[in-house]
């Protein structure tokens, strides 16, 4: 196990810290160091440098995974469709509730 900032890695995030904050990039939650991983905006198998910090931000495990391989554009298309379909679910369940209600005081 290394010290903190001990790797080229640490040493990354350090940096990305202070420029961004312990924030995720994506949700905008504050995190611990040790929750925050480093996500490239433009995937490196797409083009995107490996190693310059631009291309870098903070994000959480959870939205890192969820953007994937995915460059902003694409990742941000994805999310307004998630979220669309959350909304959707959300309409659905309480309508649902509420015919159900009105069934129940029907009888």
């Amino acid at each position: 196990m290394s010290k903190l900032g001990g790797t080229k890695n640490e040493k990354k995030k350090i940096r990305l810290i202070e420029r961004d904050g312990l924030k995720c990039a994506y949700c905008g939650r504050r995190m611990d160091y040790m929750d925050l991983t480093i996500d490239h905006k433009k995937p490196v198998g797409s083009g995107g440098s490996l190693t310059d910090l631009s291309n870098m931000v903070l994000a959480c495990h959870q939205c890192n995974c969820r953007k994937g391989v995915l460059g902003l554009n694409g990742w941000l298309e994805y999310e307004k469709a998630r979220l669309l379909i959350e909304k959707r679910k959300v309409r659905f369940t309480r309508n649902l509730v509420k015919n159900l209600e009105k069934g129940e005081n029907d009888s």
